[in-house]
C-alpha cells in the first residue's frame, strides 16, 4: 500500500511506542496556536494485525482475513489524509502521532514475529519494499518533520504488562505481544528516515527521549524551536484532564495515569535505575516465568535504546 499526501507545509509526524509518554508529550504541546493533532489512524487495522499473528504466519491468514486488513488499512490511510487535508483548509499546522507499528507494513511485521516465513504478500509498491518499512510513500516524508519517542526498555515493558493485567490476564508467549516489547520498529525506521535526509530526500528525523520529558529540562523547549512552536506555552500544570470517550476497559487501564495527573512527574524517569533490582522487583510482583521473559525483552531491546539515546534532541 502506498500514498503520497501533498502539502507544501512541513507539518510534525510523532513515531510512538506504547508506554514511551507519547500522551505527555502531545499535551505539552497542546497549547500552540494554530496546531491541531490527530492520532492513532490505523489503530483498528491494527488490532486486526495483532489477531493476525497469534495466528501463525501471514500465509494463514485466510482470504477474507487479508481483505478486511487490507480494508483497514486503506481506511486508515483516508482518516489521515482526511485530517491532514482538514488542517491544510483551516490554515492549521498538523502534528501527528501513532505507534511506529500501527504503520509499519505487514508483512515486514509478520516477518519479524515469524522470520523463517518469507509469505508472498507485498506492498503495491515492491520497488521500495526493501528500504522502506512503513506504509507510506517515500514522497509522503518530504512534507514532514519526523520525530521518533523512546524510552527505556524497562519502563516501558513493566507499564505495558501492568496496563494489560489490570484488564485481564495475558500470556507473555502470544506472539502478538512481541509488538509490544521491542524498539526495533524504531531504530530501523531511524536508520531509513536518517539515509534518506542524508540523500536530502526528508528532514532528518529528531530522537526524543521521555527521560528528558519527564524530566522538564530544555529537550522540549528546543523541539519547539524546531517544528515552529512557541516554547514559552509548552503546558507544565494542568487541572482535571478531558478523558474523552472511554473505548474499553483497556482503554482505561492505559490512560488512566495519565488523566489523573496533574502535572509532570519526575518519578518516572530512569534515572538511578538499577536494571538486577528491577528484574528483582518482577520476580516478585509478577512472577519467575513472566519475569524472566521480560528480562530477555529488555536485554534485548537495550542496544536498539542506547543507540537512539545517544542520536536524541537534548
Amino acid at each position: 500500500m502506498t500514498a503520497a499526501i501533498s502539502s507544501p507545509r512541513r507539518d510534525v509526524f510523532l513515531f510512538s511506542h506504547p508506554r514511551t509518554a507519547s500522551n505527555l508529550l502531545c499535551h505539552l504541546l497542546s497549547n500552540q496556536p494554530g496546531w491541531v493533532e490527530t492520532k492513532y489512524h490505523f489503530a483498528g487495522a491494527f488490532d486486526l494485525t495483532r489477531a493476525g499473528l497469534d495466528n501463525g504466519p501471514l500465509g494463514a491468514l485466510d482470504t477474507e482475513k487479508r481483505k478486511e486488513l487490507d480494508e483497514a488499512m486503506s481506511s486508515g490511510m483516508q482518516a489521515l489524509e482526511h485530517d491532514q487535508q482538514a488542517a491544510i483548509d483551516n490554515n492549521h499546522n498538523h502534528l501527528v502521532k501513532n505507534h511506529v507499528a500501527h504503520v509499519w507494513q505487514r508483512p515486514l511485521l509478520w516477518q519479524s514475529i515469524y522470520p523463517d516465513n518469507n509469505d508472498n504478500y507485498v506492498r503495491d509498491d515492491p520497488s521500495t519494499h526493501d528500504i522502506n518499512p512503513t506504509v507510506f510513500a517515500d514522497d509522503f516524508f518530504k512534507t514532514w518533520q519526523p520525530i521518533v519517542l523512546i524510552r527505556h526498555p524497562a519502563l516501558v515493558f513493566e507499564s505495558w504488562y501492568r496496563a494489560e493485567i489490570r484488564v485481564r490476564p495475558i500470556n507473555v508467549a502470544d506472539k502478538s505481544w512481541r509488538l509490544y516489547t521491542t524498539l526495533c520498529y524504531l531504530r530501523q525506521l531511524y536508520d531509513w528516515l536518517s539515509a534518506r535526509a542524508y540523500n536530502n530526500q526528508s528532514l532528518a528525523p529528531v530522537i526524543m527521549d521521555a527521560d528528558d520529558i519527564l524530566a522538564n529540562g530544555p529537550a522540549v523547549q528546543k523541539l519547539c524551536e524546531l517544528c515552529g512552536m512557541d516554547p514559552s506555552l509548552v503546558c507544565s500544570e494542568w487541572g482535571t484532564l478531558n478523558t474523552g470517550k472511554i473505548l474499553s476497559s483497556r482503554h482505561e487501564s492505559y490512560m488512566s495515569g495519565f488523566w489523573n495527573s496533574k502535572g509532570i512527574d519526575k518519578s518516572k524517569t530512569a534515572e538511578g535505575l538499577d536494571l538486577q533490582s528491577k528484574y528483582t522487583a518482577w520476580d516478585e510482583e509478577f512472577g519467575a516465568e513472566v519475569s524472566a521473559q521480560m528480562k530477555v525483552w529488555v536485554e534485548e531491546a537495550l542496544l536498539d535504546y542506547e543507540f537512539l539515546k545517544g542520536k536524541r534532541l537534548q
